[in-house]
């Protein structure tokens, strides 16, 4: 961008740069600075810089991502740690918790066993399908690179990573923890989960869901707190501006080395800018499928930023 300003005395559009420091933490302010912003921050589209190559070496382009809401359950069933020779006639709160959280999914399907959590899930067009459907995943290879045990729980993963809701347990703290033994019968039990969600659902409907559905199954003393959300989005695959980056991304990469991805399976406050400031959202970047994101020896190659620094010229002066 630096080099054609030198040498153009000026880019071919105008530029913003929206930078912020919360994604970890759920990004709260976002949608509160862009409610407030909304003049300065009209636009045409919005790049959002983050992506990488998939493991076929073909470039992610990501059209949005999915939502998030995440909850704690709780629950206590005495007053005190009791001895666990009392297991014979009390019930443990880590027991009594683990039966609450195996009756909220299928253990086969993985289905959700929440009453209305589906309603608000908006079926995939038959262009966006067909974008799905172009997706490399190969399950073999994915079991095999992600050292999985047990058999994939979609039967069409693809679309499940797409555009179904996922629940996942975070976590699970009740009882002893240390090395040893302690015989102890613990009175405490807290497990955070989170719900992976379509891009058309609101987060702030699952924990009234999980709470209606814990009480249906007889855990009406299991405690349901939210702790964050974020809504999702996903751009219109039929918007010019999808097209024109598409396009110069195959420019650059190939035409077989470029991949639409409807939208991302991780979370982020995409929606700040697709539906409050309806604006397509497109995301790529530099990294690539062993970028180790987010851990020890997090990389890039020199190359990919290369191309992504000449997809990025290209985008902006076809615009």
């Amino acid at each position: 961008m630096l080099k054609y300003y030198q040498e153009h005395g000026g880019l071919p559009v105008n530029v913003k740069f929206y930078v912020e420091g919360e994604e970890e933490i759920g990004s709260r302010h976002v949608i509160k600075y862009t409610e407030a912003h909304q003049q300065q921050l009209q636009a045409d589209a919005v790049i959002w810089e983050g992506g990488a190559k998939n493991a076929a070496g073909q470039l992610a382009i990501t059209g949005g991502l999915k939502g998030i809401s995440c909850i704690e359950l709780g629950v206590t069933t005495a007053n005190a740690d009791l001895h666990s020779s009392k297991a014979a006639y009390a019930e443990s709160a880590p027991w009594r918790l683990t039966k609450a959280l195996a009756s909220l999914r299928d253990d086969m399907t993985g289905q959700i066993k929440i009453e209305g959590l589906y309603d608000d899930v908006t079926a995939l067009t038959a262009a966006e399908n067909a974008f799905v459907e172009q997706l490399a995943f190969d399950p073999t290879q994915v079991a095999q690179a992600e050292g999985l045990t047990r058999p994939l729980l979609a039967t069409k993963p693809k679309q499940a990573l797409a555009n179904e809701p996922t629940i996942n347990i975070e976590g699970i703290t009740a009882g002893y923890q240390e090395a040893g033994v302690k015989t102890v019968l613990p009175r405490l039990a807290t497990a955070k989960l989170d719900f992976r969600l379509a891009p058309s659902q609101d987060p702030a409907r699952i924990p009234d869901l999980v709470r209606k559905q814990l009480a249906k199954n007889g855990f009406e003393d299991v405690k349901v707190n939210y702790l964050v959300g974020q809504p999702g989005y996903r751009s219109d695959v039929q918007h010019p501006f999808v097209k024109l980056v598409n396009e110069s991304a195959r420019a650059i990469y190939g035409a077989d080395g470029v991949e639409y991805v409807l939208n991302s399976a991780g979370a982020g406050p995409a929606y700040a800018f697709g539906r409050l400031l309806g604006l397509p959202v497109l995301g790529f970047g530099i990294g690539n499928a062993n970028s180790r994101a987010h851990g020890a020896n997090e990389n890039i190659k020199l190359n990919d930023a290369v191309q992504a620094v000449s997809l990025l010229d290209r985008v902006l002066q076809q615009l």
